[in-house]
């Protein structure tokens, strides 16, 4: 009985907050556009394609799965003299709970990269985003107060299916103060517009903006190993979220060109009051490969039975061809943020 009361109240819980909160990652750095648009664009090459996976509490309810990705493309770097523009789009899917509970967001992102003339590399990006999202949800499985009435049963709730479209901004700055050292500072507004999401006729349940803080360091401890971390903390009306953790990565072939090189990494991120998140990576050439679990350390470890989330990302990251990668380093290349 105890166990179903838990039960009980994780479920609603889960639909509750579905409808307060936006897609989220543990793995904020595999999915940069959906957190600061300022990001679009902003790395070391001509295009970055990612692929995002996400299945939270699976068993012993059906609560979440996500699955993403899309390309930025980065542009005129070499008109610019390193400075620049970068184009992306996103797509996300995420289903939860028995009901269905259905997003799909579509994201467009515009960033533009200047470069700063102080005693250091360092340069400033600011990025803006459109997103327009279809929510739907299957009430025929769900039972409401209000449908009981004298004559019987009313099994019409309202509307499941509607559209929303809203935009974002952020901002970033990246520093290198050492050729060892670099880190970056970062902040976005997202949903903006305050789209209205309630399902229900005549109902106005205002999406609440989203504000997101980023803070990020990289260090080169030899020419073998290099340590990030960073930091994420998000608010969203009453919701809020914060993660904090680090990658340490050992390259097995530093004499190698960039193409060529092979590294692992491992790392521990820590999010508040909620979960402790391990992570491991594979890097070769062009491609990483990182995976996560969310080991659940919150009230519902019980009613989850430990089950936490994994999460899975697959990016690449490369140039069109051998000589727009040698022109990279001809006084066109953008320091970038390691993530």
């Amino acid at each position: 009985m105890r166990y179903l009361i838990l039960l009980s109240i994780f479920v609603l819980s889960c639909f509750s907050l579905s409808h307060a909160q936006d897609i989220r990652f543990s793995q904020y750095y595999s999915a940069p556009q959906l957190y600061n648009p300022a990001f679009t664009g902003y790395f070391n090459g001509d295009v970055r394609v990612n692929a995002n996976y996400k299945s939270q509490w699976v068993a012993p309810f059906n609560a979440y799965r996500t699955i993403g990705g899309g390309a930025d493309f980065s542009i005129l770097k070499e008109k610019f003299r390193g400075s620049g523009f970068g184009v992306g789009v996103q797509f996300y899917s995420d289903q939860a709970g028995d009901l269905n509970l259905n997003t799909n967001q579509l994201l467009l992102s515009l960033g533009y990269t200047q470069r700063l003339g102080l005693n250091f590399a360092n340069n400033l990006s600011a990025g803006f985003q459109m997103n327009t999202t279809n929510r739907s949800i299957n009430m025929s499985n769900a039972i409401f107060e209000n449908q009981i009435n004298n004559s019987g049963f009313d099994d019409v709730v309202g509307n499941d299916n509607y559209w929303r479209v809203s935009v974002g901004v952020g901002m970033l700055w990246y520093a290198e103060p050492s050729e060892n050292v670099n880190f970056y500072i970062g902040g976005s507004a997202l949903n903006l517009l305050k789209p209205n999401q309630s399902f229900f006729t005549g109902n106005t349940d205002e999406l609440y903006v989203r504000y997101v803080g980023q803070m990020g360091l990289n260090f080169n401890v030899n020419q073998n190993i290099d340590i990030s971390a960073s930091t994420m903390y998000q608010n969203q009306g009453p919701f809020q979220e914060f993660l904090v953790g680090f990658l340490g990565r050992y390259d097995f072939s530093p004499n190698k060109k960039a193409d060529e090189k092979f590294k692992l990494g491992v790392g521990l991120w820590y999010r508040m009051q909620d979960a402790i998140i391990p992570v491991g990576r594979a890097e070769y050439g062009n491609f990483a490969l990182t995976y996560n679990f969310d080991a659940n350390i919150s009230s519902l470890k019980r009613a989850s039975r430990g089950n936490g989330g994994h999460e899975l990302s697959l990016i690449y990251t490369g140039f069109w061809n051998s000589d727009r990668r040698k022109a990279s380093g001809n006084g066109n290349r953008i320091g970038c943020p390691v993530l």
